[in-house]
C-alpha cells in the first residue's frame, strides 16, 4: 500500500484539507443498538475496501476521530466510527445529557459487531482501532464474535481504574448506591447522580498539566469542536457507569481464552487517565499464549496516542497501517 503521510500539526492548510475531507466524503447514519437504543455512526465509505471501525474512549464522541479517519481512508480503508450508546449523538440514558451512564457494557460490544456487519463489504476484512474504554468494549467484542474483526489496535485500554477504596468495599458500594439510584429512576423519574463531587458536568480545564495529550493543536481542536456543538459533551461518570465498566473489564479476564484476534497495543507512559496495573496483566496473561500480538510502549505520550503530536502519533500510525496491512495481503 503506497505510503501516505498524515496531517501534521503545523501544515498550515490542515483545517482546510479536514474541512474538505469532511465535506466529500464524511456521512452520518443512525442504527438500532441493542435493547432498542437508537445510535449515531460516522461513515467513510470505499467501495470493496477493508473497512476500519472505531471504537472512542469514555466521553469521546465519534467526530473527534475525523483525523484518524482521514488518514486511514488515505491508505485506502473505508472507516466507519460509533458513538457509543449514551455519549456522542446516540441516545443518551437520561434527559439530564451530561450523566456519563452505562446500562451494560456488553449491550455495548454487540453494538460494535452490528456496526461491523453493517459496513463491512463481502470478503473484505474488517479491522478494529479502539481507545481507553473503547478498547475495553473492542476486547469484550472479540470474545463474543472471535471472527468479527481480523486484526484490533487497541489504545491505552481501560484494563484498571484507580479506586477509593478496597475493591470488594468498592464493589459493595457500587451495588448500593446503582441499585438504590435504578429504583429512583423507575418509581420517580429521579436521574442518578455523578459519582464523584469533582467531576460532574463537562468542563475544559485547560492544556496545561492535562492528562490527554502533549499536542495543542490537536489539544485545542476537539476542545473547540465541543464548544461549538455542545450536545456532544458528556460529564463525569455515574455509580452505574463504574459498576459496569468494573465488571466489564473482571468480564474481559475471565473470557481471555476466547480471543482469537491478533492484537496490536499501544501503551502510554505518561498515563495518568487509567491505571497502568490492568495493562501489564493482560500482557502477562497472554505472555505464553499463541495469539499473534505485538505491544509497544510510547515514549513522551499521554493518554490519547493517537491524538498526541507528530513525532509519537505518525510512527504509530504507520504501524497500525502495517499491522493491518499485512493481514489484508493475505486475504
Amino acid at each position: 500500500m503506497n505510503a501516505v503521510q498524515p496531517l501534521t500539526e503545523d501544515d498550515p492548510q490542515r483545517q482546510q484539507k479536514l474541512a474538505q475531507f469532511v465535506e466529500s466524503h464524511e456521512q452520518q447514519h443512525a442504527m438500532t443498538g441493542s435493547r432498542g437504543m437508537r445510535l449515531h455512526y460516522v461513515y467513510y465509505p470505499q467501495h470493496n475496501k477493508p473497512t476500519i471501525v472505531i471504537a472512542p474512549g469514555r466521553a469521546e464522541a465519534a467526530f473527534k476521530y475525523r483525523e484518524l479517519a482521514m488518514d486511514c481512508y488515505q491508505r485506502g480503508f473505508q472507516v466507519a466510527v460509533i458513538d457509543h450508546r449514551g455519549q456522542g449523538l446516540s441516545e443518551r440514558f437520561f434527559p439530564q445529557r451530561q450523566l456519563g451512564h452505562m446500562d451494560d457494557f456488553d449491550y455495548a460490544a454487540n453494538d460494535l459487531l452490528q456496526l461491523a456487519k453493517r459496513v463491512q463489504f463481502g470478503r473484505q476484512p474488517c479491522f478494529l482501532i479502539a481507545h481507553s474504554m473503547g478498547a475495553t468494549i473492542g476486547l469484550r467484542a472479540c470474545q463474543l464474535d472471535p471472527s468479527r474483526f481480523s486484526r484490533m489496535a487497541l489504545m491505552a485500554p481501560m484494563l484498571s481504574l484507580s479506586l477509593p477504596m478496597p475493591s470488594v468495599l468498592m464493589s459493595l458500594y457500587l451495588w448500593w448506591r446503582s441499585s438504590k439510584e435504578k429504583v429512583a429512576w423507575r418509581k420517580h423519574r429521579q436521574p442518578p447522580d455523578y459519582i464523584s463531587a469533582d467531576r460532574r458536568e463537562y468542563q475544559d480545564g485547560g492544556f496545561r498539566n492535562n492528562p490527554l495529550t502533549s499536542s495543542l493543536v490537536r489539544y485545542k481542536a476537539f476542545r473547540e469542536m465541543y464548544e461549538q456543538q455542545p450536545e456532544l459533551q458528556l460529564g463525569g461518570p455515574t455509580a452505574g457507569w463504574l459498576r459496569a465498566a468494573l465488571k466489564l473489564i473482571a468480564t474481559v479476564f475471565d473470557h481471555l481464552n476466547d480471543i482469537q484476534t491478533p492484537m496490536l497495543v499501544a501503551l502510554a507512559d505518561d498515563e495518568r487517565v487509567v491505571t497502568p496495573a490492568g495493562q501489564h496483566k493482560l500482557r502477562q496473561r497472554l505472555a505464553h499464549s499463541s495469539l499473534p500480538q505485538q505491544w509497544l510502549q510510547l515514549e513522551q505520550c499521554r493518554h490519547e496516542p493517537l491524538l498526541e503530536v507528530d513525532a509519537v502519533r505518525t510512527p504509530l500510525i504507520e504501524r497500525i497501517s502495517e499491522f493491518f496491512t499485512e493481514q489484508s495481503a493475505t486475504r
